[in-house]
């Protein structure tokens, strides 16, 4: 169980996959059961501003919670390849800890929804045929920034390079 700061949730972890968020001045639920995990689940922390919870859960992954509205912020955090035990916040919330059995702690940056935006959005271009040529000259050309139109020289309908969704640091 964690208190948000201002005391006003208790949050619960479940063996039976959920998330609770209780009200502490009445004891009756706020909102329904947070849902996703698929297997047990042994940690939550509230971060420093109350607007996120975090879970752990036995199924390897953290999810991360809009504790207004009990949906999801953005997907679950992947990378541990055993049990996630425990989730801790950093002070000033811009960090995200999690200790799992399979004897790693890991750092996230949980309001960092995207590498692939972030970096798209610094350099806003595709790479270019010849700098593609020289980075992976025997893989076929793909748009790295999927939303931006290739890079000089490149095949105008290259496909867009796919992504696996982590926010691992």
């Amino acid at each position: 169980v964690a208190f948000s700061p201002d005391g006003r949730l208790l949050a619960s972890a479940s063996a039976d996959q959920t998330v609770r968020l209780w009200e502490t001045a009445t004891g009756h639920p706020h909102g329904p059961p947070l849902t996703g995990h698929t297997n047990t689940v042994f940690g939550v922390a509230f971060s420093p501003d109350g607007r996120l919870l975090a879970s752990a859960s036995a199924d390897q992954t953290v999810r991360l919670w809009e504790t207004a509205t009990g949906h999801p912020h953005g997907p679950p955090l992947t990378g541990h390849t055993n049990i996630v035990f425990g989730v801790a916040f950093s002070p000033d919330g811009r960090l995200l800890a999690t200790a799992s059995d399979d004897q790693t702690v890991r750092l996230w940056n949980p309001s960092f929804a995207s590498w692939v935006e972030t970096g798209c959005g610094l350099i806003n271009h595709n790479l270019s045929m010849a700098d593609w040529n020289q980075i992976a000259p025997d893989l076929p050309y793909q748009r790295t920034c999927p939303d931006l139109p290739p890079g000089i020289g490149a095949p105008t309908d290259a496909k867009p390079a796919t992504y696996p969704a982590t926010y691992d640091r």
